[in-house]
């Protein structure tokens, strides 16, 4: 028998990093600007959700940054672009890849000798448990319990992996939750190292991936979405 997630609260986040910083952009505002504006006001991003963070002391300092609807936020460096969505609904999952895959083309439009060096995406919930309990969930996953410690609340625990045929890098940590009373936290990272991603058959064979690996230790979720 599994236990049963529910989630509460879940965050989307995703790193690229540029093979190099990309020069030819630095002083472009207006290319940049209009990239990032025309790559995302498909996805509900207008002309005030666009924040231009100033020069500060290094290159890799400025940035802008966009507000995507309500429940995403995407920044643009010269070294790298950050993205985070939260609370997911099944409309603005479907939608990610699709704004991941737009945030990109147009820098390969400005730049044609860009490239990305790894993609990070690390996703995170806080989740109540069904007819169970957390210390049942981490008691089932972690390690030993040690006696001397006083009243046992459950053990944390960090798995590694490495993924050689997929080129991917793998963690999953499971902890209790310090948001929900009696909830568990979960923070899966997959690291990918290449250029361009299918972004879609990623996030689906991340998800069966995650599902393994959940199945294994007795977990589901059972809510629609992560």
């Amino acid at each position: 028998m599994h236990h049963e997630l529910l989630v509460q609260q879940s965050q989307l986040a995703h790193t690229g990093v540029f093979s190099r910083p990309l020069f030819e952009l630095w002083g472009e505002g207006k290319t940049i600007l209009r990239g990032l504006f025309e790559a995302l006001s498909p996805f509900g991003a207008t002309l005030p959700d666009l924040h231009i963070q100033p020069v500060l002391a290094t290159p890799a300092d400025p940035a802008i940054t966009v507000n995507i609807g309500t429940s995403g936020i995407l920044t643009f460096k010269l070294d790298r672009t950050e993205s985070s969505f939260f609370n997911f609904t099944d409309e603005s999952l479907r939608n990610i890849p699709k704004i991941l895959k737009s945030s990109t083309m147009w820098i390969r439009s400005a730049v044609p000798s860009f490239r990305f060096s790894s993609h990070q995406f690390v996703y995170s919930s806080h989740s109540r448990i069904g007819k169970s309990t957390v210390e049942k969930v981490l008691g089932s996953a972690g390690m030993k319990s040690l006696k001397s410690g006083g009243l046992d609340k459950g053990t944390g625990v960090i798995f590694h992996w490495s993924v050689p045929e997929r080129n991917w890098t793998t963690q999953l940590v499971l902890d209790r939750s310090v948001v929900l009373e009696g909830g568990l936290y979960m923070m899966f990272t997959l690291m990918v190292v290449g250029d361009d991603m299918d972004y879609d058959s990623l996030g689906r064979d991340g998800r069966t991936y995650l599902d393994g690996l959940l199945s294994e230790l007795g977990i589901k979720f059972v809510a629609a979405t992560l």
